[in-house]
This record gives C-alpha cells, structure tokens and sequence, in this order.
C-alpha cells in the first residue's frame, strides 16, 4: 500500500457484522494493519460449528461470538480503540442507523458477513446513500 491509502486506513473507522470465521478473520486483519476505530457487531451464541472454524472462541455459556472476540481482537492492537456493538440486529430504518448505539453516520466502512438479506439490502442502501464504504462478505 502507498503512503496515502496506509493514512487513510489509519483514520478509518470500521464496523464489522458478524464474528464468524469468516468474520473474525477480516476482523483481526484490520486491527492487525491498524485503524482509528473499530466496532464489532454479532447477535449468534457460540455454537460448536463455531469452535472449530476460528480460533478465538471457546465455549462460554450465555455469550455471543463477540463477546468472546472483542477482547482478543483488542490485545492485537492497542493503538486501535475497539467496541462492541449491541447484541441486537441492525435496525433496518436508515434514521435509526445514525442512532446511539450504532452511529453508522461516523463509519466509514461498514463490513457484513452472516447477515439476512433484508440487512444487507437497507444497510447497501445507507451506504450508498450516504457515500460510505460498502462490503458483505
């Protein structure tokens, strides 16, 4: 990467749903590489499918996949501020988007992996209409 992207990714804010493998991979890549802020979202409990496909679960009764993550993905990088976004699904109303606890208006790249198709659609939708970074994986 050049000098400008490496910058721009510095002062990126990142929201990630889902914290499958698939998930959690990209996940621990950006907070790796390293960006201004990133917010991890899930609302699945920890299956055994789970345990054998990423490798910082363990089984933890009554927890989500990103409550188990969040803080593992943390000690990668302390120069990076990580939160949690709520257990919740996304709402799918854009002015609801902009909201406390999700702030989608301050993201600059939002990422979906495990998300239902009404999500995919309203959240593309946000994005597009707002100018934001858009990926479903």
């Amino acid at each position: 990467m050049g000098v400008e992207a490496v910058a721009k990714q510095a002062a990126a804010h990142i929201f990630v749903s889902g914290a499958g493998a698939l998930g959690v991979e990209i996940s621990k890549n950006l907070v790796l590489s390293g960006c201004k802020s990133f917010t991890l979202h899930d609302t699945k409990p920890i299956t055994q499918r789970d345990l054998s496909a990423q490798f910082f679960l363990n089984m933890a009764e009554g927890k989500t996949r990103s409550d188990i993550c969040l803080p593992r993905l943390q000690q990668l990088n302390f120069y990076v501020r990580c939160r949690q976004a709520p257990n919740i699904p996304i709402p799918l109303d854009h002015a609801e988007m902009e909201k406390e606890p999700w702030n989608f208006q301050t993201m600059d790249v939002i990422i979906l992996t495990d998300s239902d198709y009404k999500t995919i659609i309203a959240v593309n939708e946000y994005c597009h209409a707002k100018g934001k970074k858009f990926i479903n994986a």
